[in-house]
């Protein structure tokens, strides 16, 4: 939460020193927190380094038991909560209130030893921070962001992470699990419609009333149930069209991405096979596969759409593959090119033969990409007309596009991969940001204003006493991992030196039994050798 000494994108005037009170020989506290989302948009130009200078201040410390902090902090890096005021406060008595809960209580207390953890208090400056669209922060970051105009890392300011934080455990993850819930419905009523719709055929249907007047034998059960199944997954797919259109509206034409083109072509599938098969519409049924089988995909796809924020997720297949398409877009285009040069090239070649991999322009096309995934068979060409040139053009083409240009396509990949997981933390909160504002695009705005207070507190460990409390749990998993091999390693060392012992042991047992016996058999030769003399 410290402050930035340069700013994030570089030193930029945001309005004359005599006129605006965030200059930067004008700022005080008082001014600092009398600023409103409203009064910081005037200066559209000077928004980020605002934020990034002003937007956090600190109101205090002082130390909590490390007990207390690793309970309450989880592997987080702060805690967030809401207050109608900054000044009039006692922030100091809401955060011991706060991380009350978190004492251990009974026996716990005496157990074991403690030690204390310095925490810094902070206050997010700027009135409002967290409000609705159109009253928040949040929107005209991501608007801005969208529009390319800032980084990736705005997302990482101390007052972005403490608005996200705050809205994400107050009521958006809340929310999320609900939205996930009714998706998985959606999901789950189509899985079932397109298993048993498998046998049925679509020639000489009618509306769905023919079918309701059926009996309630086997056939007229699983048929009601289809049409139940259809209305179910239209009735669980509404609430995303909602959000949809509420995103389209605040949005505009920035809304025009692929991934919300994709979106719509799933609600327009889902609503043209219900109508399809509801009313009994004369579709041909090859088409009405192949639209089943479109929703199929679409739909499964969209579950990334939910992994993005999920903290046990590595990385996110959606903010990956954002990255990877926009890295290798020109680099495919390439290797397509090259691709269809040599699916012609094919076509002609064997243009005055049989051969069904290469009698179809398209036939070339997909017998070339199947040649460069390694799936290929040598008779096509040792038994055509052109033998030697076949053989010369599948042996270039191999080279070309198996060994240079895909080996070329996975290093651009695994570069643009490594990236993705530099900025993993990043990507997750620009992920929640944009979450978050779908959500409050469409939930009504007094409930969503509701929930979000006038100021955020926020509560971090001291940089001056860093404890990583993420990885606590897992140095002390190691530590009794460690223990518990040491132990297991003295016990081998143990039971071999018994073993060692013990045949020692036996070593010298036996030869005392030897030493016995020897004594013994000369023993009973003296008296022998006495009495012969």
């Amino acid at each position: 939460m410290d402050d930035i000494g340069k700013p994030l994108l570089g030193n930029q005037n945001g309005g004359q020193k005599n006129q605006a009170f965030w200059a930067t020989d004008s700022v005080d506290e008082e001014n600092i927190l009398d600023m409103d989302v409203s009064d910081l948009l005037q200066h559209p130009e000077s928004v980020i380094t605002i934020i990034e200078k002003y937007g956090v201040l600190k109101l205090g410390q002082f130390e909590i038991e490390d007990s207390i902090a690793i309970r309450a902090f989880r592997g987080r890096s702060l805690l967030t909560l809401g207050a109608a005021d900054a000044r009039e406060i006692d922030w100091n008595a809401m955060w011991f209130s706060e991380l009350d809960q978190y004492r251990p209580k009974g026996r716990l207390i005496e157990a074991g030893w403690a030690e204390s953890v310095v925490v810094e208090a902070h206050v997010l400056s700027i009135r409002h921070a967290a409000g609705p669209p159109g009253e928040g922060l949040l929107q005209p970051i991501l608007l801005r962001y969208q529009k390319q105009a800032c980084p990736l890392s705005v997302f990482g300011l101390p007052a972005v992470q403490a608005v996200l934080n705050y809205k994400w455990e107050a009521w958006a993850a809340r929310m999320l699990k609900i939205e996930f819930i009714m998706y998985l419905s959606w999901l789950l009523s189509f899985t079932i419609f397109v298993i048993i719709f498998q046998d049925e055929k679509l020639e000489g249907r009618t509306t769905f009333l023919p079918i309701w007047r059926n009996g309630m034998d086997k056939a007229g059960i699983i048929d009601k149930a289809k049409v139940i199944l259809n209305f179910t997954s239209v009735l669980f797919m509404l609430p995303f069209v909602m959000i949809e259109i509420n995103t389209i509206i605040d949005y505009g034409w920035q809304w025009l991405q692929y991934w919300n083109l994709l979106d719509v072509a799933t609600y327009t599938i889902q609503i043209l096979t219900c109508y399809i098969y509801v009313t009994g519409w004369n579709i041909r049924a090859d088409w009405f596969s192949i639209l089943l089988a479109m929703q199929c995909v679409f739909l499964f796809a969209k579950v990334q759409y939910f992994s993005r924020v999920f903290a046990s997720a590595k990385s996110s297949l959606v903010d990956t593959l954002k990255v990877v398409i926009s890295d290798v877009k020109w680099f495919l285009m390439f290797i397509l090119l090259t691709l269809v040069s040599f699916a012609l090239a094919f076509y002609i070649l064997f243009r005055q033969e049989e051969k069904v991999e290469f009698n179809r322009v398209w036939h070339s096309i997909v017998s070339m990409f199947s040649f460069m995934l390694g799936g290929f068979d040598f008779h096509v060409f040792f038994e055509s007309r052109h033998a030697v040139a076949a053989v010369c053009f599948f042996v270039l083409y191999e080279f070309i596009m198996a060994i240079m240009l895909l080996n070329l396509l996975i290093a651009i990949m695994t570069d643009s991969y490594s990236k993705v997981m530099e900025n993993e933390h990043l990507w997750n909160l620009c992920s929640k940001a944009q979450i978050i504002d779908e959500l409050e695009t469409t939930l009504p705005k007094w409930l969503v204003r509701r929930w979000n207070p006038s100021y955020v507190h926020i509560l971090k460990i001291s940089p001056r006493r860093q404890v990583d409390m993420g990885s606590l749990h897992d140095r002390l998993d190691i530590t009794e991992g460690r223990l518990a091999s040491t132990s297991k390693e003295m016990a081998v060392k143990m039971s071999d030196l018994e073993r060692k012992v013990m045949k020692r042991l036996d070593f010298l047992s036996k030869e005392l039994e030897l030493l016995a016996e020897h004594q013994a058999k000369s023993a009973s030769e003296g008296p022998s050798r006495r009495k012969s003399k």
